[in-house]
């Protein structure tokens, strides 16, 4: 977590020049607040990785190297990012803690390659970890799906599942 401190003696609503002398340009303060025992974390390199190195960078618990990995990969040709994804994600652990995690993130990968897999998307629409079924719900707006799928969704237990349903059924033209 980064903090800015920064104090200027006049607004800086325009009511004052920019050339004002009273404006401080010089002073200021930046924090950077980390848990105790913590060391920052090493970024991994995303711009020119493999697609392979990529894929598994979508493992990181860090959300933003996720971010920029699935950026990088809309990039790259479809194609071949959906070659890998598909062997990706069929070499995923099941026994894995965040199984499920990995593979919502492999749904959002083909999202943006505009790609699929309808037996990825028909698996997380009805597992048992509720944010992976709200997100592969959210899926169903932009894809052919069977409309089974949004019935299940639309009938879960859990409220962000049925909402997400309820939104992607808003898509659907008639």
């Amino acid at each position: 977590l980064y903090i800015c401190d920064w104090y200027n003696p006049i607004k800086s609503h325009n009511q004052y020049s920019l050339r004002d002398p009273r404006r401080d340009r010089k002073s200021g303060r930046i924090w950077r607040i980390t848990p105790k025992g913590s060391t920052p974390a090493d970024p991994p390199k995303v711009a020119g990785a493999s697609v392979d190195a990529l894929l598994e960078i979508l493992k990181s618990p860090h959300y933003r190297y996720r971010y920029w990995t699935r950026r990088e990969l809309r990039e790259r040709n479809p194609d071949r990012v959906k070659k890998a994804l598909d062997r990706w994600v069929a070499r995923l652990e099941k026994s894995d803690p965040r199984f499920r995690h990995h593979q919502t993130e492999a749904l959002w990968v083909y999202r943006g390659i505009g790609r699929s897999n309808p037996a990825l998307l028909a698996e997380l629409v009805e597992c048992e970890e509720h944010h992976a079924r709200a997100a592969a719900t959210r899926q169903l707006r932009y894809t052919e799906a069977s409309p089974g799928l949004l019935k299940i969704a639309a009938n879960d237990t859990n409220g962000l599942v049925r909402l997400e349903a309820a939104v992607a059924a808003s898509y659907i033209g008639s």
